[in-house]
């Protein structure tokens, strides 16, 4: 009864400071100028405050600093596993630090990178988050040393990091998409019996409900690179490191289904440059592989505004899609078993693909009701 009132507490506190503190992101962001000017890929026509991410950041340091010394149960949480919250919280602080610094003067993609990669390395050698078994349907458990474990590690974490931040084009949607994935994770947490990570998850989901005050459709502020990638970093870690508590042989699987919408979207986009750069523009180069990692206006969410779907609409469909796909982590989670993921894995994909491909399969659709009525 103690652990659940602790946590609610943190959820609702976590909240009422983000509510609270994200005004003064405002303020700041005008007064120093950070601000999203519009542009052919997005979708705003006047400038939007970029600085979300340190409302963000500043309520889970305040509420952390306040609670966890001072909360005998948090302590004690803390302390049974403090080498994994301590990476965390340190490469997240220094994810967050690149991110702000490219919201104000733009950080460059050579030094953002480098960052992540420092800060997943930290959480690797000195958390204990290691993907070094991965269960394969149909095929077993396979287990790595740790030279393909450690990139294998740092490309997950870096790779949904970034993600994150790339489908963070739509006012409300990485952050609501980053919403459901605590929920998610609460519950993995929850069946793990991990009463720390999930007040830190209940903490984060209360600071991103306090944002999202502010951040819907119509945005007063934006998440910025120094929210999207913060978010995307802390639920990268904490979502493999729940993974691995339930079992090793899903710490990959499982994560990657929760966070299947930013991910799924990320791989499909940079798939489809390529294919594009090769089948049609005929380069078939070296150099056709960097067009994979070209900005374009071909995410998810650009597919469905471009078929007539309001902004709001767009945003609710996709938190549909990411709660369903997260879903699928859960019960993979739940079940444990290697066919059953492997199920859950595709049902993902195909919804993806569905929703994705949607306009394009309306056609199709429309074309053969017409060759059915002319015969």
């Amino acid at each position: 009864m103690l652990e659940h009132s602790i946590i609610a507490a943190l959820f609702l506190v976590g909240c009422v400071v983000t509510y609270f503190l994200t005004p003064l992101s405002i303020r700041g962001a005008h007064r120093f100028g950070v601000l999203d000017a519009p542009a052919k890929r997005k979708v705003h026509s006047a400038p939007i405050p970029r600085m979300g991410g340190t409302a963000i950041f500043g309520a889970l340091v305040l509420i952390s600093l306040a609670c966890i010394p001072f909360v005998p149960r948090l302590s004690e949480g803390f302390q049974v596993n403090s080498p994994f919250y301590v990476s965390i919280a340190l490469g997240a602080t220094m994810v967050f630090a690149v991110g702000l610094l490219d919201d104000v003067r733009n950080a460059g993609i050579v030094t953002r990178l480098g960052v992540q990669a420092l800060a997943a390395s930290l959480v690797y050698w000195f958390g204990g988050i290691a993907i070094s078994k991965v269960g394969i349907p149909f095929i077993g458990l396979v287990e790595f040393e740790w030279w393909i474990s450690f990139p294998l590690t740092v490309a997950w974490i870096v790779g949904v990091t970034n993600a994150l931040n790339i489908i963070d084009g739509l006012d409300g949607l990485a952050s609501g998409v980053a919403f459901i994935a605590c929920v998610a994770v609460f519950t993995i947490a929850t069946m793990n019996g991990q009463f720390f990570a999930m007040a830190s998850l209940a903490l984060l989901a209360g600071c991103l409900l306090g944002f999202l005050r502010y951040n819907s459709h119509p945005a007063q502020i934006f998440l910025g690179d120094s929210g999207s990638l913060l978010l995307g970093f802390l639920l990268a870690c904490i979502s493999a490191g729940c993974s691995l508590k339930r079992s090793t042989s899903f710490a990959l699987i499982i994560p990657m289904q929760i966070l299947a919408l930013p991910v799924f979207d990320t791989l499909y986009s940079m798939l489809r440059r390529v294919v594009r750069e090769v089948l049609v523009e005929k380069n078939t180069s070296p150099r056709a592989i960097t067009s994979m990692f070209k900005a374009d206006r071909g995410h998810i969410h650009h597919s469905l505004l471009d078929l007539g779907f309001s902004h709001s609409k767009v945003v609710w469909l996709l938190y549909g899609l990411s709660f369903t796909l997260g879903s699928f982590g859960m019960l993979s989670a739940l079940f444990l078993e290697d066919h059953v993921s492997a199920l859950f894995l595709v049902l993902g994909g195909l919804s993806f693909v569905l929703v994705r491909n949607y306009g394009a399969l309306k056609g199709w659709i429309a074309t053969r009701r017409r060759a059915d009525v002319q015969n």
